[in-house]
């Protein structure tokens, strides 16, 4: 978010370490690693997709 990456470029460019993804604890059961990625950005971001002319769009 800080490099100005989309929410589609931040969620490519995150994974789990290779340490940790065959970590029973970790495994995947409710969600995923992009599913909190993109969580996570959006509770930071907002709904707001930069596109100013989105605020008010015309009717």
């Amino acid at each position: 978010m800080n490099k100005g990456y989309t929410l589609q470029q931040t969620v490519d460019s995150v994974r789990l370490a290779d340490s940790l993804i065959n970590q029973p604890n970790l495994q995947e059961f409710y969600g995923s690693v992009p599913w909190g990625v993109r969580s996570i950005f959006l509770h930071y971001v907002g709904w707001f997709d930069g596109n100013p002319t989105n605020l008010y769009p015309f009717q």
